[in-house]
C-alpha cells in the first residue's frame, strides 16, 4: 500500500503537463521527492498525503 502511494506521487510529479505554472507548482514537491526512491522519500511520502 505504501509503495502504491509512492508511485502515485512520483507519477503525479513526473507525469505533469509541460506548463510553466504547473511546473512551478510541482517543482518544490518534485525536488523534495527526488528520484522517488529511498527510505527518506518513502517516509516523507507516508507522512505527506497525496496531492491531486
Amino acid at each position: 500500500e505504501l509503495r502504491q502511494g509512492l508511485t502515485q506521487i512520483c507519477s503525479w510529479g513526473r507525469h505533469r503537463p509541460p506548463s510553466s505554472s504547473s511546473q512551478n507548482q510541482i517543482q518544490p514537491s518534485d525536488k523534495s521527492l527526488g528520484p522517488c526512491v529511498g527510505t527518506e522519500a518513502e517516509r516523507q511520502v507516508a507522512k505527506t498525503p497525496a496531492k491531486t
